[in-house]
């Protein structure tokens, strides 16, 4: 069972934290377990991918800190992570609650097959989280790599070596993840003239691009 506990992760720039938006999933899920963690929690908090973490910081990738952060959450006490920029317009449905582990797909036109890591639960001890976890914890190094063409070290992109690509090889032939087709409430991207009728979970708008997420 997983535990009816939202977390949300901002770092950075504190004062752009989105706290309105997640005043919208504190409102459509009362009774649920509210957690935003912040600078302080990175800075603080007892971390065992902390060197990952910092490394992340200074190429000037949050969002890869953000992803190391979800996963070492989900790994430690299970529950729902959810990107701080996705507006909650109804309250999730009781069954997820029943799945050991769930994320769902991105775009399976777009982007056939990468798992998008926008909203994931688990239940505490969750085999697939573990093995995120175990698989982090086995790197030295993840911001950069070598690359021997040109004798210097380049950058990762965070979205590959700790976001949807990573998820996606590790959990992708999981027996235990349950895997939402994309229309279910990952970020999927619609016309803002939609005509057809959608029962919405989350809503995001960003960069000009409307985007919702919904069931069928």
């Amino acid at each position: 069972m997983i535990p009816k506990k939202l977390n949300f992760v901002w770092v950075g720039d504190e004062s752009n934290c989105p706290d309105i938006v997640i005043d919208t999933w504190k409102v459509n899920h009362p009774g649920w377990e509210i957690i935003i963690w912040r600078n302080n929690e990175f800075h603080f908090h007892d971390w065992k991918l902390k060197d990952l973490m910092k490394e992340m910081w200074d190429s000037d990738q949050l969002c890869g800190v953000a992803d190391l952060m979800r996963w070492e959450i989900l790994a430690k006490y299970g529950g729902y992570t959810v990107d701080a920029d996705l507006i909650s317009l109804a309250t999730l449905p009781d069954w997820l609650s029943d799945c050991s582990f769930f994320a769902s797909y991105e775009n399976e036109t777009v982007r056939k097959g990468l798992i998008s890591n926008g909203i994931v639960g688990c239940e505490i001890g969750s085999k697939d989280a573990k093995r995120i976890m175990n698989f982090l914890l086995s790197k030295k190094h993840i911001a950069y790599k070598y690359n021997f063409m040109h004798w210097k070290y380049k950058k990762n992109k965070a979205w590959e070596v700790t976001g949807p690509k990573l998820l996606t090889k590790l959990i992708s032939f999981s027996e235990t993840a349950t895997i939402l087709p994309s229309h279910f409430f990952c970020r999927y991207i619609i016309p803002v003239n939609i005509t057809q009728a959608l029962i919405l979970f989350m809503h995001i708008s960003y960069g000009g691009v409307q985007k919702m997420a919904m069931s069928p």
